[in-house]
């Protein structure tokens, strides 16, 4: 998480034993060009982004 206005909600901690495993991860202040909104994620991971309206809403999901 390199930009500084995303905040960690909870999780985010590696989970012990073997594997690259962590805990379930909820991020807020997101922008829609972040790089955790850009890639493709392979984890227990949300992000939450506030829109102005449904429009915008349903543009940044189609993207």
């Amino acid at each position: 998480m390199a930009q500084p206005h995303i905040r960690l909600i909870t999780g985010g901690k590696a989970v012990e034993g073997n594997g690259f495993f962590f805990e379930p991860t909820v991020l807020a202040d997101v922008q829609q060009d972040d790089e955790i909104v850009r890639r493709e994620v392979f984890g227990p991971v949300v992000s939450v982004t506030k829109f102005t309206d449904e429009a915008q809403a349903l543009a940044w999901a189609n993207d």
